[in-house]
């Protein structure tokens, strides 16, 4: 950190490094758990607001009053490219995808063609 006289700070030169392959995963895999806990399960009645939300983003916040269809509807829009693998998640490598998979194939809205292959490998699956 340093003091400015009012000019603006010079960018920093750093490289940007793409992510590491498990940190994507995971980081995948928790923004898609996170959602879909909203609402459902034992919070059915979740107390969300949504105050943004389009196909790659969801801003929500706390509330007295319970999640409205609308709210409902908008994060099932932001869930959907998880559910399937489409839109930007249709680009990621197959490697990619399957291990993703096997981190959010328990959801019950969650079902892709990589679950089916997975549900051999998996034991908290029942048949």
């Amino acid at each position: 950190m340093r003091i400015s006289n009012g000019s603006k700070p010079i960018k920093d030169d750093l490289p940007q490094e793409p992510p590491i392959q498990d940190h994507l995963i995971f980081a995948l895999a928790g923004v898609y758990l996170a959602s879909s806990r909203i609402g459902n399960g034992k919070d059915q009645n979740s107390r969300i607001r949504v105050n943004y939300a389009s196909k790659t983003f969801i801003i929500y916040s706390l509330t007295d009053s319970e999640i409205t269809p609308e709210a409902m509807k908008a994060i099932e829009t932001f869930e959907q490219p998880f559910e399937k693998f489409s839109h930007q998640l249709a680009e990621l490598p197959a490697d990619i995808k399957k291990q993703i998979c096997k981190h959010i194939m328990h959801p019950p809205r969650h079902n892709c063609s990589y679950c089916s292959e997975n549900t051999e490998e998996t034991p908290f699956m029942e048949d």
